[in-house]
């Protein structure tokens, strides 16, 4: 019995659905019904006249709001602390002041991003100074570098400032010059005291541990010393020295010392120490010229 086969170059014809070749197959029936498809979501009502008007011109204008106040905060922030500052110390030894900061937080913020660190441009916090804030935190090395780097670019301000006034004995502005070096270079001195969160306490990670239990003592003395002279230290004195007793105990934990190399750590040390020096010189320089220009250099 033979069967018959197709031909070699024979294709099979399109199925053939309800008589029409190539149709789609009918939709699969359940005893004689048909699967109802789910309905479409329905698309949200929108607020229609006068009051829905309103209302998406004010969600737009809180909206617009918001972004200008967060992109203008630093601006604000600047402005609020200047005035603070005027109000403390007059016009332009406030204005010194201001300019000392500042350029010590850009310090920072440069060496941050030369290590590739991101960071964010500096918030003055008025009477407290002003903070400049990282994406992250990176090697206690880069830690190390980048405190460091603030101190000495406030103490660069300070010598400028200082020679600009010694340059110029009889100038209109020679006695701010003088007393914005004095503030400058003592503010400074303070500042690398080897106590977190200050930027002494930074270097401190890549010295040793008793190096920076030696910080909170002096850190301590200063405060007792304040009171001795009969001067109030800043509220946030206070606040520095619970943050610092935290932050040591939990560095101790996680034993953040004997990071860097030997090189690396004599480089560190031999900078912070020659910084040291420095504005201990340079203080008994401003308060000389100080002194020279009739200034009360107790008061200065």
């Amino acid at each position: 019995m033979k069967y018959m086969t197709n031909p070699p170059d024979w294709n099979p014809p399109p199925p053939m659905t309800d008589g029409v070749p190539g149709a789609p197959s009918p939709q699969m029936t359940f005893g004689g019904y048909a699967p109802v498809p789910p309905p479409a979501p329905a698309a949200p009502k929108k607020k229609t006249g006068i009051g829905g008007a309103i209302g998406a011109g004010l969600i737009a204008l809180l909206k617009f709001g918001a972004i200008i106040l967060k992109a203008a905060l630093p601006l604000w922030a600047f402005i609020v602390s200047f005035i603070i500052m005027v109000g403390i110390f007059g016009w332009g030894l406030g204005i010194g002041v201001i300019v000392l900061i500042a350029i010590h937080e850009l310090g920072h913020y440069v060496t941050s991003w030369m290590y590739g660190i991101p960071a964010k441009l500096p918030v003055f916090l008025g009477p407290f100074g002003a903070v400049t804030m990282r994406t992250r935190v990176g090697t206690p090395v880069h830690a190390a570098v980048i405190a460091i780097a603030g101190p000495i670019a406030g103490f660069l301000i300070a010598a400028l400032a200082l020679g600009a006034s010694v340059a110029n004995s009889n100038g209109s502005f020679t006695g701010i010059l003088a007393a914005t070096a004095s503030f400058g270079f003592t503010i400074t001195l303070l500042n690398l005291i080897p106590f977190s969160p200050l930027d002494g306490g930074r270097v401190a990670e890549v010295i040793s541990r008793k190096f920076a239990i030696a910080g909170l003592a002096i850190f301590v003395a200063v405060i007792v010393g304040m009171y001795v002279v009969g001067s109030a230290p800043n509220p946030i004195v206070f606040i520095i020295l619970i943050a610092g007793i935290f932050s040591l105990k939990s560095t101790g934990k996680q034993a953040a010392f004997h990071i860097a190399d030997r090189a690396t750590q004599y480089a560190v040390i031999g900078t912070y120490v020659l910084l040291i020096v420095a504005c201990i010189v340079g203080t008994g320089l401003a308060y000389h010229q100080l002194s020279m220009l009739g200034y009360n250099v107790t008061a200065a």
